[in-house]
C-alpha cells in the first residue's frame, strides 16, 4: 500500500514559481544538469529564480559502486528530500519533476509508493527505461553466466564501453532496471497514477530518442548501429526483449510521448531543443505557477513508407516500400499567445531495404554514396493542408522545399522539423487540417530516375489549439 505523505507544516517563504527537482541517473551526478538548470534560470528565457532550482544527488550511491541502494530506495530518499527542502517553498504544494534515465524510475518510485502523485504536478523524463534495458538483462545474466566476448566487444561500441561492467558489476540499481526485475512489474501495474484530488495529476510527459524500429546491428552503418540511444534499448513498451530499440522509454498512459532527434543517451539533458520543449511541458496554460511558454499540440507519430519502384514496373517493392521516415504534424501556440505555427516533424529518415531489414540513414549513404562523399540528405519536397480558423475563415499552407538533413560531418541527425509561416491570431479554436508531405532521399536517385523508388508521402489527422489569452 502506498503511504501518502504529510508536507511539513513549519512555515517557510513561498516562491513565485513552482519548483522544479532536477534527479540525474544511473552512473552519474546532478552535474549532468547544468546546462538545463542555466536555461531554466536564464532571465529572458526560463526566468526561473536560484532557490526555485532543486537537484536530487545520490550520485556517489550509483553505477558500479558496492552497497547501493536499491531504486527504490532512492524513491524513499526523494521522498524524504521534497518534503524537507522543496514542498515548504512550494507555492501550491507542488512540485515538478525532471528525470534523465534511472532517474525517471526514481521520480517514479517516489511517486507510486510513497504518495508523491498527491504532491508532483508534472513528471517529464528523458531516456528512461520504462519498461528496462536489455544492458541490465545482460547483466544480471552476467553474474552467473560467461558472455561471448565478441558480443560483449560489438555492445560496448554500442553503450561507451561499460556493458562488460554491467555484466560483471550488475548491482540492485542495474538489476532493478532488467525488464523482468519485480520492481517493474510492480512499479509498471500502474503506469501513471494520478492524484486523489487534483484531477488529470500529474501529468506525464516521455522524452526518447529512438523512434523505436531502429536495428540495434547495422552493418550498413559507420558505427555499426542505427541506435540513437545506446544505453537504454532493446525492450519493448510491454517489457518484451526485441530485436531492435524498442519503446522502452514510453510510459503507457502517458500525456505525451515525445521523440527528439536523434542524440546519444547521456546528452538528452544537454540537447536544446529537448530542454526547451521539457521546459514547455510544465507551463499548462493558465497555470499561474509557470512563467508562460510556447504549447505544442501534435498527432501521433506514424510510420511513413514509400509504395512502389515505378523505374522497375515488374519488381514490386516490399511491404513499406523503399524509403522510410516517421512523420508528424504539430501546431504550436506563441508564448504571447499571438501567433501559431505549423510545425511537420520527421524522425528516422532513411532508404529501407525491409526484407533485409538494412538501413542507411540519412545522412549516411551506401558505401560512399551516390553523391561520392558518402552523405545522403532527406528532403521535405511538398507540403499542403490548411488552417481553420474561428468563424469558419481557412488558410492555405502552401508548399516549400526544405532540407532536413544537410550534415557532412556524419552526425547521426536523420532527423528535423519544418516550421511553416506562421499566422497571427485571436483567442478562439484553431485547427491544422489534412497535413500533408512529402519527402525523398535527394542524392541516392542521381541519375535521371527522378524521385524513382525513394519517396514517400504521408497525411496526419486534425490538430486543434483552443488559443487563450491566459
Amino acid at each position: 500500500m502506498a503511504v501518502l505523505a504529510s508536507p511539513p507544516a513549519h512555515a517557510a517563504e513561498k516562491t513565485k514559481h513552482r519548483p522544479i527537482v532536477f534527479v540525474h541517473g544511473f552512473n552519474s551526478n546532478s552535474n549532468s544538469w547544468n546546462s538545463m538548470v542555466r536555461l531554466a534560470e536564464d532571465p529572458t528565457w526560463g526566468k526561473y529564480s536560484d532557490n526555485e532550482i532543486y537537484k536530487f544527488n545520490y550520485g556517489d550511491r550509483t553505477g558500479f559502486k558496492p552497497n547501493q541502494p536499491s531504486i527504490r530506495d532512492l524513491g524513499g530518499e526523494l521522498k524524504s528530500f521534497i518534503d524537507k527542502d522543496v514542498l515548504p517553498h512550494s507555492p501550491d504544494g507542488k512540485v515538478d519533476i525532471v528525470a534523465h534515465s534511472m532517474g525517471g524510475l526514481v521520480a517514479r518510485s517516489y511517486i507510486t509508493f510513497n504518495g508523491g502523485k498527491e504532491y508532483v504536478k508534472h513528471l517529464v523524463t528523458l531516456g528512461t527505461p520504462n519498461h528496462g534495458t536489455i544492458l541490465s538483462a545482460l547483466g544480471k545474466a552476467g553474474q552467473d553466466a560467461f558472455f561471448n566476448s565478441t558480443l560483449l566487444g560489438v555492445l560496448n561500441k554500442l553503450c561507451g564501453g561499460s556493458c562488460t561492467d554491467w555484466a560483471k558489476n550488475c548491482g540492485p540499481q542495474c538489476g532493478d532496471m532488467s525488464p523482468s526485475s519485480n520492481f517493474l512489474k510492480d512499479l509498471n501495474r500502474d503506469e501513471t497514477p494520478r492524484s486523489s484530488t487534483d484531477s488529470g495529476y500529474p501529468k506525464y510527459i516521455t522524452f526518447r530518442s529512438n523512434v523505436g524500429d531502429e536495428p540495434i546491428l547495422n552493418i550498413n552503418s559507420r558505427d555499426l548501429t542505427g541506435l540513437c540511444d545506446g544505453v537504454v534499448f532493446g525492450v519493448d513498451e510491454r517489457g518484451n526483449i526485441v530485436h531492435d530499440a524498442g519503446k522502452t522509454s514510453i510510459l503507457n498512459g502517458a500525456d505525451e510521448n515525445i521523440v527528439s532527434e536523434c542524440t546519444g543517451h547521456t546528452e538528452l539533458p544537454n540537447d536544446g531543443w529537448i530542454q526547451n520543449k521539457a521546459l514547455d511541458a510544465l507551463a499548462q496554460p493558465g497555470d499561474r505557477f509557470t512563467e508562460p511558454r510556447a504549447y505544442t499540440k501534435c498527432d501521433e507519430l506514424v510510420k511513413t513508407y514509400g509504395s512502389n519502384e515505378p523505374s522497375f514496373p515488374n519488381i514490386p517493392a516490399p511491404s513499406g516500400g523503399w524509403v522510410q521516415a516517421h512523420t508528424q504534424f504539430c501546431l504550436e501556440v506563441s508564448k504571447d499567445r499571438k501567433e501559431i505555427t505549423p510545425v511537420f516533424r520527421v524522425r528516422g529518415c532513411g532508404h529501407y531495404r525491409s526484407a533485409a531489414h538494412v538501413w542507411y540513414y540519412a545522412p549516411e549513404g551506401y558505401k560512399n554514396g551516390l553523391d561520392g562523399n558518402g552523405v545522403f540528405s532527406c528532403e521535405i519536397y511538398h507540403t499542403d493542408g490548411s488552417i481553420y480558423r474561428p468563424g469558419g475563415a481557412s488558410s492555405a499552407l502552401g508548399s516549400d522545399q526544405h532540407s532536413i538533413v544537410t550534415n557532412s560531418a556524419m552526425q547521426p541527425a536523420r532527423a528535423g522539423e519544418l516550421r511553416l509561416n506562421s499566422e497571427s491570431v485571436s483567442p478562439g479554436t484553431y485547427t491544422l487540417h489534412a497535413p500533408q508531405l512529402s519527402f525523398w532521399i535527394k542524392q541516392w536517385d542521381q541519375g535521371g530516375l527522378g524521385r524513382g523508388d525513394n519517396w514517400a508521402s504521408a497525411q496526419g489527422g486534425d490538430v486543434t489549439v483552443d488559443v487563450r489569452n491566459s
